[in-house]
């Protein structure tokens, strides 16, 4: 360490002693700049300068608080101090603008402020060691200042130590804020961290690769905790080191680097992400790399921008624009030496291990590849530096093969990685579950009071879609085609054919069309439902692009053994009432679906007969129909306040006099209850429908009486429910429990 300080020292001792023997030349040209430039200065117009400069010095220093400060800097901003008090207080000829009220304490004295802050910076980029050796160096310092003067019957240097010890204050100060700042850096608690790393609940999954372990389902976290310790023990003093990724296209590569990255930079490993795809041409790739590489180690190492700067000029690449050809040969000439060798010094001095994470190397080009192996394998390889690529080898070696044209028979980039670390295969079963969860958590309000059988009927039939699904990003892709709209039409449809439908879309959307159109489907007339035509085997040939279609096409079109003999459940792909129901994205019918059945209604409310007309109507129309209907009457907004009185109040009926199927029965309860909602009254006197609580609640008064006349238990069990909320219910319900108890005896006294 001593030698490697001692080598620094020199030439700060050199300029040291050249200033003391050029003190005349020197006093005399500060003389002259200071009678013809400063002198007519005013002081506090001075002093607000200062006051500028230092803001904005601290400001720069408080932004690159964490860089690396080279030993040279340390012992210049101490020869930089001993200058200034010289000429301060030893040498004693020059003005420099006394602070009002503060005695001989200066303006200029404000600047040792942020000369403190960058020493402070410095310390914290040395070992104990050298901060051991530069206190030593401070305190020969004051010794210099000091005794020598007084041996000479100087003035006795008060201020002269007073300035000192504002500098080394404000040094030991600056030190001690960072060290400070450096704990409160520390990850967030648990808390904070779960709340920022909540599963979402979208319906449609954007596909990011995931950045935290929570998320991590596919055990990575791991896999990376191991891989981290393995690149943690190696010893990268002489060169550098290559890793590569491998997993085929949407097998988490990238989750896999994020949940690396992470503990790297718990590590304190510095992290450069670059990506070849970004670069406008073959010949930017090795240009942008560096400029990402300067920029970051710039950060952590004062001047490494310069340094690598002479090591580009090196290998050329200052040489490809006019106008860095002159800053080349100019760092050429000043800079001579070992230039990759400079770089690799500063590296291992810097004493932090250097990531460069480089993504989709598959989605390049056969130039572009090469281009990055080069750099990697010679033009960047540096000390203690490794490099992180994620690829699909088989698809990379293909690449390249076909750009050399020289008939490979090797895998051609072996030659360039060192590392392979490949990601495990996918277990189906776990893909299956994942699906499952998803499903819940994706799932909209509507559906999940049928949750148990949108799982039962996943268990039929998810063996078969996860074998068709290769990777994580296949099953978020299925979903994202499945939940939005399964979600709204949940319950006209049988999930088990909609869950096959549109795995047939997702992986074969010709044969997804050619049934849309019933191309190669025909009607049986005698059931009402469609079937295969005898040439569709024929057709299928000229539009399948799956080999796994016809299977799913048969099991769709093959009756399940309680149907054989029967006609097949509503909500069946085959039914002819239904078909279309599947494939049309299904939202709330306006006028023009189900127009007869809402027309019907309308004129039965007209003529204020719509309760005794609801026997025949459900007889005569599609009973899922009719509950479509009347979701629409409540839920538009087109609809007037006495039209959704009546409604709302038909709803009851339908739902509590038993003329409804268990699973329609069911979403209309549960549609009744969501009037009761806090959201439902703000949705409404959003529409101006109910301006105030009192007006919405004489808008469900109707359906209460009715209710608590036909089926008073629903009501018990709606106040039980409340009471469970145990004193919240009003921030959620427009009634108390003790309002519709109150309802519920009024009833039984009556």
């Amino acid at each position: 360490m001593h030698q490697a300080w001692s080598k620094h020292i020199i030439p700060v001792v050199v300029v040291a002693v050249a200033f003391g023997m050029l003190q005349k030349p020197l006093l005399a040209l500060l003389s002259f700049i200071e009678s013809t430039c400063l002198s007519h200065l005013s002081p506090n117009w001075f002093g607000g300068l200062v006051l500028l400069l230092v803001g904005y010095l601290l400001k720069r220093e408080w932004d690159y608080r964490k860089i690396y400060v080279p030993r040279p800097v340390s012992l210049w901003l101490i020869l930089l101090l001993g200058i200034y008090l010289c000429y301060r207080h030893w040498e004693g000829s020059f003005s420099f603008w006394s602070i009002p009220y503060l005695g001989e304490l200066a303006w200029a004295d404000l600047l040792l402020i942020p000369w403190g802050g960058a020493v402070a910076i410095a310390l914290r980029s040395r070992s104990k060691e050298d901060r051991f050796f530069l206190g030593l160096v401070l305190l020969v310092l004051c010794a210099v200042l000091y005794f020598p003067p007084q041996a000479q019957g100087k003035p006795s240097l008060v201020w002269a130590l007073l300035s000192l010890c504002v500098a080394v204050g404000s040094c030991l100060l600056g030190y001690l804020i960072l060290y400070r700042w450096s704990d409160r850096l520390q990850p967030t608690s648990k808390e904070e961290a779960q709340k920022v790393m909540e599963l979402s609940s979208r319906v449609i999954d954007p596909d990011n690769a995931i950045e935290s372990e929570k998320d991590d389902w596919l055990n990575f976290s791991a896999m990376a905790w191991v891989e981290h310790k393995n690149l943690k023990a190696l010893d990268l003093s002489k060169g550098s080191l290559t890793v590569g990724i491998l997993a085929p296209w949407g097998r988490g590569k990238t989750s896999f680097i994020n949940l690396l990255r992470k503990r790297l930079e718990k590590d304190g490993g510095i992290i450069i992400s670059f990506n070849p795809r970004g670069s406008k041409s073959v010949s930017s790739i090795p240009e942008d790399f560096f400029d990402s590489f300067a920029k970051e180690l710039s950060r952590h190492y004062l001047g490494f921008g310069l340094l690598l700067a002479r090591y580009t000029k090196h290998i050329g690449l200052l040489n490809q624009y006019e106008w860095t050809r002159p800053l080349g040969s100019l760092l050429t000439l000043l800079l001579p030496g070992k230039e990759q060798e400079a770089v690799n010094r500063t590296l291992r001095e810097l004493g932090k291990r250097v990531y460069v994470l480089l993504d989709d190397l598959d989605r390049l080009s056969g130039e572009e590849i090469l281009e990055v192996l080069k750099l990697i394998d010679r033009n960047a390889s540096f000390s203690n530096t490794v490099f992180i690529t994620a690829y699909d080898k088989a698809y990379v070696n293909n690449v390249l093969k076909k750009h050399l044209d020289h008939g490979l028979d090797h895998s051609f980039i072996d030659k360039y990685i060192s590392w392979e670390i490949p990601l495990p295969e996918l277990d189906k079963e776990m893909l299956k579950r994942l699906m499952r969860i998803e499903l819940h958590m994706r799932g909209k309000d509507g559906y999940a009071m049928v949750y148990e059988e949108i799982q039962k009927g996943w268990e039929e039939v998810g063996s078969t879609v996860v074998e068709s699904l290769n990777s994580v990003r296949d099953l978020k892709r299925y979903l994202n085609l499945v939940i939005p709209r399964y979600s709204r039409i949940f319950s006209k449809v049988d999930c088990r054919d909609y869950f096959l439908l549109y795995l047939l879309c997702y992986k074969d959307f010709g044969v997804y069309l050619a049934l849309h159109s019933k191309r190669i489907l025909q009607l049986d007339v005698p059931t009402q439902t469609y079937v295969l035509i005898p040439s569709y085997e024929e057709e299928l040939k000229q539009v399948s692009q799956w080999k796994g279609s016809k299977s799913i096409l048969e099991r769709l079109f093959a009756p399940i053994p309680e149907e054989e003999e029967t006609y097949p459940r509503r909500p069946s792909l085959r039914n002819v009432s239904q078909f279309d129901t599947y494939f049309r994205g299904f939202s709330f019918p306006e006028r023009i679906l189900y127009g007869q059945v809402l027309s019907e209604i309308t004129l039965s409310m007209r003529k204020g007969t719509l309760l005794n007309d609801m026997d025949d109507l459900l007889k005569k129309q599609e009973v899922g129909h009719v509950v479509d209907t009347f979701l629409y009457l409540v839920r538009s907004s087109r609809q007037g306040r006495g039209v959704r009185a009546e409604a709302i109040k038909a709803m009851a009926c339908m739902s509590f006099t038993g003329n409804l199927p268990k699973r329609e029965a069911t979403i209309l309860k549960k549609e009744l209850f969501e009037f009761l909602s806090l959201d439902r009254y703000e949705m409404y006197k959003e529409l101006q429908v109910a301006p105030d609580l009192p007006s919405y609640k004489s808008l469900l008064e109707p359906m209460l009486t009715f209710v608590v006349e036909e089926n008073p238990q629903w009501i018990s069990d709606v106040i039980h429910v409340l009471n469970l909320e145990e004193g919240r219910s009003s921030e959620r319900y427009v009634y108390t429990a003790k309002e519709l108890s109150k309802l519920l005896s009024d009833h039984q006294k009556s």
